[in-house]
């Protein structure tokens, strides 16, 4: 929370992540994504802005991801 001014410059590095931690299995690690994510952006609003800030990125990061569990199932 101290670094809120200072995350700008990474955020659409680390915001993929950041949402995918969300969804994670360990239910503590995807809470505290979901705390500090929703402390860090309040408002709907304010996290649709981030969002769409990083789509490009989000996408880009999602997609890697598909196509490893992808490449990973074929191997299977």
């Amino acid at each position: 929370m101290r670094m809120k001014k200072n995350l700008s410059p990474h955020l659409k590095t680390i915001l993929p992540i950041w949402l995918m931690a969300q969804c994670d299995s360990y239910a503590p690690a995807a809470s505290k994504a979901k705390f500090l994510y929703t402390k860090l952006f309040i408002g709907e609003n304010k996290q649709a802005e981030v969002v769409y800030f990083a789509r490009n990125e989000i996408m880009a990061t999602l997609t890697d991801e598909i196509n490893q569990c992808s490449d990973v199932l074929k191997d299977k």
